[in-house]
């Protein structure tokens, strides 16, 4: 027999499993424990509490997966998988079709592209950074005044003479 400590939203809890029992078995008594139904347990273990891997799925031995005497299990509760999916609502789709707001106000001289100018400014910037080089929109950005201070130019009194 294996002894484990389940920690859970309602407290701690200490169970038994058999030495071959399988993550399925695991979940039951933790079910048991918890009342925290099977299939809507999250199952973390070790320090910092990490998501338990299962690559066999329910029919993974508590061994093949790192369990062992003595192991610390924290679980959590989360919605079981067909809830989860029917709880995303259709209105959450994104629709392609659906047409961005548009800019009519003062100024608009392309109110269906209000904005493309300074997308388009913005884009050439990025690129240029990306490219390791700066654009001059001749704005006088931050970068274009850095490359003309005044620290840069030598003052002519060197001390050599």
């Amino acid at each position: 027999m294996m002894r484990v400590r389940i920690r859970a939203p309602d407290g701690q809890h200490t169970a038994e499993v058999g030495a071959d029992a399988t993550l399925g078995e695991l979940k039951d008594v933790v079910a048991e424990k918890t009342g925290i139904p099977s299939q809507s347990q999250e199952l973390l273990t070790g320090f910092p509490p990490k998501l338990l891997k299962q690559a066999g799925g329910e029919e993974d031995t508590c061994a093949s997966v790192g369990i062992s005497n003595g192991e610390s299990i924290t679980v959590r509760e989360v919605p079981p998988p067909a809830a989860a999916a029917e709880a995303t609502p259709s209105s959450l789709t994104l629709n392609p079709a659906a047409q961005a707001p548009t800019y009519t106000g003062p100024g608009a001289t392309n109110p269906g592209n209000a904005n493309a100018d300074e997308d388009e400014e913005l884009a050439r910037a990025i690129a240029a950074s990306l490219a390791g080089s700066a654009v001059d929109t001749g704005s006088g950005s931050p970068a274009s005044k850095a490359a003309r201070t005044d620290d840069d130019v030598p003052s002519g009194g060197g001390g050599d003479s």
